[in-house]
């Protein structure tokens, strides 16, 4: 029994390599088990219907190996084909994996510039609010300039006003002291015939004056009365003289009084306009202790005018003089010395200058603004002044 079981397995195992060559191991396996158990079957009743099926089957079974092959050879080239397109699939995945990577990371690029972009809009709205509250705030500052140049324009009005009453006055002071010189000349042309009658009574005297020896004490008495009336002369001169000096002190209090006023309107007119072309005005009040600008101690002020860095110092005058030009220099030097701080430009602006003071603000680099220039201070009060001083002649008497 043990020796058929294993001629048995010994004629299975050839089938199955036999098979496996052609059909395949899974077929070949198959179909050897089969053939086993038909093999048993057949042992225990073998007839020929049995041969002839078994015949049958196997042909049957050949034909669908047969069959089984050509589905195999479609099948594999089914596999293959469908392998090549798995491997364009996982090729074309791989592209679509690297494109779906560039998109995500060009997304990110997009999303971090949207938020860029964003944060710019942000900052753009903000600048735009701050613009509409600067053009506001301009517009009420030009609302502010032009009600402060519609004041301006009134005080200039007034100040126009001003200036011509006292052009007026100026008129009827100057026709005052035309007449004053004429009766300052008839008095002078007075004196000179009083002198000549005077002389000529002298020289009468000289005539008569061995004759009048005996007469002598008459004479001294008439001596007397000349030395009365020349001494009434001198008292005379005196009260002339000091009519002249109160005169030349009431013009010039006048012209001070004038002058200080209008300085000052125009200094104010003009460091309002300044300030509206965005300089910041500085009035500076120093002390020079050691005597710098004129040898005596004192105190000094400056205007001062500061923009973008740029320090202009500025004097306003209505008259300026070569002595007052030099004046303005030492004040600035003075005060670059205590505030440390370079003027870039010296400004000196004045109603009336004398010409030798321009050529002095000139050598020391000073810029000079003025509407009249005048050539030399006058000097007729001085010549008036000696001529009422000078003494009378005692050697003729």
């Amino acid at each position: 029994m043990s020796g058929t079981t294993l001629h048995v397995v010994l004629d299975t195992l050839q089938i199955y390599q036999e098979l496996s060559e052609t059909l395949g191991q899974p077929a070949a396996q198959k179909i050897a088990s089969l053939l086993g158990v038909m093999y048993r079957d057949l042992q225990q009743t073998v007839t020929k219907d049995d041969f002839r099926e078994l015949k049958q089957t196997v042909s049957d079974l050949a034909s669908a190996q047969q069959r089984t092959e050509v589905r195999l050879d479609a099948l594999t080239e089914r596999v293959d084909a469908l392998a090549a397109a798995q491997q364009r699939t996982e090729q074309r995945v791989e592209e679509l994996a690297a494109a779906q990577q560039r998109t995500e990371q060009r997304v990110e690029e997009l999303a971090a510039a949207q938020q860029r972009t964003e944060q710019r809009v942000e900052e753009l709205a903000a600048a735009q609010q701050r613009t509409e509250q600067r053009v506001e705030e301009l517009a009420a500052a030009q609302q502010r300039t032009e009600q402060r140049v519609e004041e301006l324009a009134a005080a200039q009005q007034r100040t126009e006003q001003r200036v011509g009453e006292l052009a007026v006055a100026q008129q009827r002071t100057e026709q005052r002291v035309e007449e004053l010189a004429v009766a300052l000349q008839q008095t002078q042309e007075a004196m000179k015939a009083g002198f000549l009658e005077v002389e000529q009574r002298f020289a009468l005297v000289d005539r008569r004056f061995d004759a009048i020896e005996q007469r002598f004490a008459l004479v001294d008495r008439r001596f007397d009365a000349v030395e009365q009336r020349f001494a009434l002369v001198d008292r005379r001169f005196d009260v002339i003289e000091r009519r002249l000096e109160l005169l030349d002190r009431r013009f010039g209090v006048l012209g001070s009084r004038w002058g200080d006023g209008a300085e000052e309107a125009f200094r104010q007119g003009l460091l309002e306009m300044v300030r509206d072309l965005g300089y910041t005005v500085e009035h500076y009040q120093g002390q020079d202790p050691d005597g710098f600008i004129n040898y005596t101690p004192r105190s000094f002020d400056l205007d001062v005018l500061v923009r973008d860095g740029e320090v202009v110092v500025a004097e306003i005058k209505s008259n300026a003089s070569g002595a007052d030009v030099a004046e303005f220099h030492r004040c600035v030097q003075l005060y670059e010395r205590q505030t440390g701080r370079r003027a870039t430009k010296r400004v000196l602006v004045a109603v009336t200058i004398q010409a030798m003071a321009i050529t002095r603000a000139q050598e020391l680099g000073i810029i000079v603004a003025t509407g009249f220039e005048t050539l030399e201070p006058p000097t007729v009060g001085v010549e008036v002044t000696r001529l009422c001083r000078r003494p009378v002649p005692r050697s003729t008497i």
